[in-house]
């Protein structure tokens, strides 16, 4: 980038402060004076604030007005918005204290944006070049917004419309930005629609913070984030952090406040209500109803759900039925906090059916079934013939495999009104549940011509297909489901369901198998070939953090690998400063050590270390596993089994269909066992010694933990895609896929056992939703049929069942019986 001397700077700047805590004002006075022109400094002080002298004494022109601190920052700049709209280049900063919790954080967020006249010319440099430059600040602070929505998404999803792939935001909403870019977003979120909290997530704030990064990629606006290195460039080709939560404590000494997830089974939390259903949720007929309430229709019929809220909460008196509509507002945004607390002040009111169940709702949503069941209870003690009340606790039932207590209620709700659709659909589920399929068809074709939640009736389809024997069918539509939602897991358990009847029927399942987009038929067990070669082999080990797991692989490494081992290379992808000094201290004649310029990803940091290496083959290995005895001979002899073995793997507690124990839980999710104590690990390697002297078996794709591949092969079909899968997620499936389309074979050796942690660099949430992520591009690259055929192809292929038999019977207390 062009200095900033050199840059033809004419825009005309503000600075827009929202001064909570005044005795941090002296710090944003120093920052301040780094801002090398003139600008225009606005700053909102609490209402009962006598600090503007203050402010005035540095900056006599200054904008200064009071403003609640009622949505916090967000609110006030929303405020000053259509007053920034004659500015080129606005950069926003706020106060956070949060009992100390938060200062450090805020101290290096503010350090980002105006640290030094350097940082700030940075800024003003790049705004100047780029007229599409619509919003930027610090790296560190820009996180993965799909991956950081939380309870939000449904909020953002109604007020924006669905979130393309690829967008991000900054976290804690300090930055720099041309604030016409977001014109109009005050009108989005008005003042009324905030309230005083104490600091609980879920609030409007919450929604505007994330929908700032998200109306720039809307806009087709690039981000600027800026580092070491400053990167320009539209959001979809950025990353936003791949933890957040790393990074955030490194500047506390407490554990962040939990962010509220999503709400927990697509049966009740509306995964696929929101996107079928999209009807607003004042269903009550208005009648005669205030122009009040019938402005909030019309707002609400607009989509504009937040200025709705903020009508609903302008009435001076507070009465009935003004607090059930914003409960039902709250509810509908997914806030679900505030809807409970607004529920509960209805109640306490004037108890009545529809608040109980309205909070009932909210309850279940929030994971608390019991409780909501309990207030569905109450309900009914008010309206016991209310059919709403009783098909919702149908369905709180049903969550809790309680079928027969779900039909009852559904049943009690059909006799007072037979057509009631989510009471019909209840009982559909149950009835199939229960084994009673004609009825359950009867309740399906009725629901199937009325149209309401289709997709959710379409599950129910989907079972009794497969149990009549159309699996073809089955799939299809199962697959159809998962490709229109990827991430809804009944929709995946469906298609497993359906796979699993299927592969019952084996002339038609490999007919099926055959017949794919990429073909797969499952072949004979293969015997190991003696390896000639003698090439060494080089280990790629990507490392964040989670030390003592990086040091224990490291050990078993070293310890047996033998000498095919090369190039030990460990690629440091934005570790802490403990793990980087304990890395450097690795560093030997084969220990080449290697970093990424920040926390990059997984596949990025592989690549980073392949640059290092000349091998014609190398492992990509994951730093919390565990290698074995003889490991490097065994997947080198596999590799080199035959001229088209182009990647081979090992076997797992931990690595999906590559388990030697049970690939799937009693749930029909992912079975993931803990790494066994050293006396079963001892067990488990002399069964893995007499595992048919080294027996290969023939695999569509393979897991990621730890593969060794041929740099040949690897190189043909052009490696791993960085750009689509950068943080490693979905970037072997993609990688099998390929090998298979261009005739290469991959193969899994079971006679190794490579041990398989998982979780020490990355967190669970942030894991979910790598692999959601990662699905849903993959569906899209191969469809949603083509890849889960391969997939659960792999999960229950025969001659992996037969290896699980043989640990289970060699190791039973560490190799359960499989499934």
């Amino acid at each position: 980038m062009a200095s900033f001397q050199n840059a033809p700077i004419t825009l005309k700047l503000a600075v827009v402060l929202h001064l909570f805590y005044e005795d941090q004002w002296p710090e944003f006075l120093v920052a301040l004076t780094h801002i090398p022109q003139s600008f225009t400094l606005f700053v909102s002080l609490q209402p009962e604030s006598a600090f503007a002298d203050q402010i005035r004494n540095a900056f006599p022109t200054a904008v200064i007005k009071t403003h609640p601190n009622v949505g916090r920052d967000v609110a006030s700049f929303l405020a000053w918005l259509p007053e920034l709209q004659c500015y080129d280049l606005v950069c926003k900063v706020h106060t956070k204290r949060s009992d100390g919790r938060h200062s450090a954080w805020r101290k290096n967020v503010v350090a980002g944006l105006l640290g030094n006249r350097k940082t700030v010319e940075d800024y003003l440099c790049a705004f100047a070049r780029h007229p599409d430059l619509g919003l930027a600040g610090p790296r560190f602070c820009y996180v993965d917004g799909a991956g950081h929505q939380a309870g939000l998404a449904r909020a953002l999803t109604l007020q924006h419309g669905a979130a393309p792939k690829g967008w991000g935001f900054f976290a804690g909403t300090m930055f720099w930005c041309r604030p016409q870019v977001f014109a109009g977003l005050d009108a989005a979120y008005p003042a009324d629609c905030f309230v005083v909290h104490n600091d609980t997530d879920g609030q409007p704030e919450h929604v505007a913070e994330r929908a700032f990064g998200l109306i720039v990629m809307q806009a087709h606006q690039k981000i600027m984030l800026h580092d070491a290195e400053i990167i320009i460039n539209f959001p979809e080709n950025l990353r936003g952090d791949p933890n957040w939560g790393d990074v955030y404590n490194t500047f506390q000494n407490v554990d962040p406040s939990p962010i509220a997830g999503e709400p927990v089974s697509a049966l009740i939390k509306d995964d696929i209500h929101l996107r079928t259903d999209p009807k607003h949720p004042l269903n009550d007929d208005l009648g005669d109803a205030p122009i009040h309430a019938r402005n909030i229709e019309t707002l609400m019929a607009k989509g504009q759900v937040f200025a709705a809220l903020a009508l609903a909460l302008q009435p001076a008196a507070e009465t009935q039925q003004n607090l059930t509509t914003i409960a039902r507002i709250e509810s509908y945004l997914g806030l679900l906090g505030r809807a409970k607390r607004t529920w509960l002040r209805v109640l306490q009111m004037s108890p009545n059916a529809s608040a109980y169940a309205g909070l009932g709702a909210v309850l279940v949503q929030n994971g608390d079934t019991d409780a909501g069941i309990e207030s569905f209870h109450a309900g009914l003690e008010y309206e016991p013939q209310n059919t709403a009340i009783l098909s919702s606790l149908a369905v709180a039932h049903l969550y809790l495999n309680d079928v027969i207590t779900a039909q009852h209620y559904a049943a009690q709700a059909l006799k007072i009104d037979p057509k009631h659709p989510d009471a019909m659909l209840c009982r559909a589920r149950a009835e199939f549940a229960l084994g009673n399929i004609p009825m359950a068809k009867t309740y399906v074709d009725d629901l199937m011509q009325t149209g309401f939640k289709t997709h959710e009736v379409l599950l129910v389809q989907i079972d009794i297909l497969s149990l009549e024997g159309e699996h073809e069918a089955a799939l299809v539509l199962a697959a159809d489901l998962c490709q229109t939602y990827p991430t809804a897991s009944e929709c995946l358990a469906a298609f497993r369901r359906a796979f699993r009847a299927f592969h019952n029927s084996p002339t038609r399942y490999m007919a099926f198998l055959a017949a794919l987009d990429i073909p797969w038929t499952p072949a004979t067990v293969l015997a190991r070939q003696g390896s000639t070669d003698h090439d060494s082999i080089d280990v790629i080990i990507p490392i964040h953090n989670a030390l003592d797991q990086v040091r224990a692989c490291l050990q078993t490494v070293k310890a047996h690998s033998g000498t095919r081992l090369g190039k030990l290379i460990l690629v440091n992808d934005g570790s802490a400063p403990e793990t980087v000094a304990a890395l450097s201290d690795c560093i030997s004649a084969n220990v080449i050590l290697v970093h990424t310029a920040h926390r990059s990803g997984f596949t990025t940091a592989v690549l980073r270390g392949l640059s290092a290496s000349d091998a014609p083959a190398f492992v990509v290995l994951n730093s919390d596993t565990l290698v074995t005895r003889g490991w490097l001979d065994r997947l080198s002899c596999a590799l080199r089994s035959t001229a088209k073995t182009a990647m081979v793997s090992a076997m797992s507690n931990n690595a999906a269909w590559q388990n030697y124990g049970p690939a799937f839980d009693a749930t029909n999710s992912l079975n993931n066992a803990p790494i066994p104590d050293p006396f079963d690990r001892d067990r488990l390697q002399l069964s893995a010694d007499n595992m048919g002297k080294g027996t290969l078996v023939p695999l569509p794709m393979l897991h990621g933990f730890c593969v060794l591949l041929d740099r040949a092969a690897y190189d043909a079909v052009g490696g791993f895609d960085m750009g689509t899968y950068p943080e490693g997620y979905g970037e072997t499936q993609d990688l099998s896929l390929r090998f298979l389309r261009a005739g290469y074979d991959l193969r899994l050796a079971t006679d190794c056992i490579i041990y398989h942690a998982r979780g020490g660099s990355i967190s669970q949430k942030r894991r979910e939703n790598l692999t959601n992520s990662a699905r849903q591009t993959l569906y899209e690259t191969y469809t949603a049929l083509n890849y889960l055929c391969l997939e659960m192809a792999c999960y229950l292929d025969p001659l992996l069942q037969e290896t699980r038999l043989a640990y289970a019977r060699m190791v039973p207390n560490v190799a359960r019986p499989p499934d």
